[in-house]
């Protein structure tokens, strides 16, 4: 990293920490506030998911976000709980997933910082749709509704880009669930892996299987498609990269397709 850009984060950093300037910079960059507008008492982690479930053509978090998946996501990230912890969430989308995430980061006085272009990418329905919604607007829309926008710092770019604003060792939790295809899961486990403090927890969405559990045959398919999204049931860039960066040491959250990589494993 640069002198100018490493300076840059810093000052950025230390700005974000302060509420005045932090409310200044939001102005700055179009983050609209959560002015009288309505907002859920979301007392704890159940009342998300229930919000999450009735109020889902309402807020449009998406129907793909189930309450089996929140619950997975929520114990992990309780699991690292502590004060002031920061959490990274690489894809955010609609925001269903960052609303747990940030509803676990406020119970412990933290933050998440969502990653995201909101484009969609190529060869996915999402990209569809990104040209056709404001996407961007929806996602904040959804946090405001949720009470949660304070928590959540979105940042706008990919995810490399961001990855160089965070020191070594800053992460709490590190969840993946931007781009699927191989390249990109390789690419974001390189960039991340670094940024989470001893103790944390890396982790990720849709990995359905273990690559080493797979017949050869299947090996072949998840190797040919791997830069596709989703083949049949399988993530076939997230199985294999997942196989290539840790040898299949991650373990997959029982009735989803969330993985972790267990923390005694991250050095």
């Amino acid at each position: 990293m640069s002198l100018v850009r490493r300076t840059l984060t810093n000052v950025l950093a230390r700005l974000l920490r302060r509420p005045l300037w932090r409310a200044r910079l939001e102005r700055l960059g179009g983050f609209p506030r959560a002015e009288p507008s309505r907002r859920f008492d979301v007392a704890d982690l159940e009342r998300v998911y229930q919000v999450l479930e009735q109020h889902d053509g309402a807020l449009d978090v998406g129907r793909e976000t189930g309450v089996a998946y929140l619950r997975a996501l929520a114990r992990l990230a309780q699991e690292v709980a502590r004060p002031g912890m920061v959490i990274v969430e690489v894809g955010s989308w609609k925001g269903g997933s960052t609303a747990v995430l940030a509803h676990v980061a406020r119970a412990h006085g933290g933050r998440v910082f969502a990653v995201d272009h909101w484009r969609g990418n190529p060869g996915v329905l999402r990209h569809a749709q990104a040209g056709e919604l404001d996407v961007l607007s929806l996602f904040r829309r959804n946090l405001r509704a949720l009470g949660l926008d304070d928590v959540v710092y979105p940042l706008v770019m990919p995810s490399a880009v961001a990855a160089e604003l965070f020191p070594p060792a800053a992460a709490d939790l590190i969840f993946l669930d931007g781009d699927h295809r191989y390249h990109a899961v390789r690419d974001d486990l390189k960039h991340w892996h670094g940024k989470l403090r001893p103790g944390g927890l890396l982790c990720g969405h849709d990995s359905e299987t273990f690559y080493g559990c797979l017949s050869q045959e299947d090996q072949r398919q998840v190797d040919e498609h791997r830069e596709e999204d989703t083949v049949g049931p399988l993530h076939p860039g997230v199985v294999r990269a997942l196989y290539d960066a840790f040898a299949d040491a991650h373990r997959i959250v029982s009735g989803t397709t969330i993985w972790y990589l267990p923390t005694e494993t991250v050095s």
